[in-house]
């Protein structure tokens, strides 16, 4: 299935590109393209905002869906090392909405998480109707105490968090 979205709001704001909603994992020169995804969201209060260290530092994690330099999708997994595993930074360019990249993503970094022997796959969410449609249940944040103590405790909304948290049992 061939998706086209188009690109406004990067850097060429006519171009469009079409792309079939298959993740790879990133790579360096796509870290440029991650975080402007992302700090999109971010700007809006949707998204917590990465930085250029952080996506570095945990590339191994992320995958995509597009181009180099023309990124519609993202998404990372965490491991927590105690069996449990979380979808991070999952982002899709609002013009490439129902085109199932997030849904080619989760399946693509659940997959991966089944592969390294994760017992749990969970992510903190503002949708979690897109998650529950893939297999996840709704969840108490407490059950993940290694996020919460490392994540969570010096979040610059722990105040005022909206997330809600959703998990898959393997």
């Amino acid at each position: 299935m061939m998706v086209k979205c188009s690109m406004s709001g990067t850097q060429n704001p006519t171009s469009s590109i079409s792309v079939v909603p298959q993740p790879r994992l990133a790579t360096y020169r796509d870290i440029p393209a991650i975080i402007e995804l992302v700090n999109g969201y971010a700007q809006e209060g949707i998204m917590l905002p990465l930085s250029m260290e952080q996506v570095n530092h945990q590339l191994s994690g992320y995958w995509v869906v597009g181009e180099v330099f023309a990124i519609v999708g993202c998404g990372a997994l965490k491991n927590w090392g105690d069996g449990s595993m979380e979808v991070r930074a999952l982002a899709v360019n609002r013009n490439c909405h129902g085109k199932r990249i997030g849904h080619a993503l989760v399946n693509a970094v659940s997959q991966e998480a089944v592969k390294l022997g994760a017992r749990i796959l969970f992510a903190l969410t503002l949708e979690p109707e897109f998650f529950l449609r893939q297999g996840f249940v709704m969840a108490q944040p407490d059950a993940f105490p290694r996020k919460v103590a490392m994540d969570c405790g010096s979040c610059l909304r722990k105040a005022n968090c909206r997330e809600l948290t959703v998990a898959k049992y393997f």
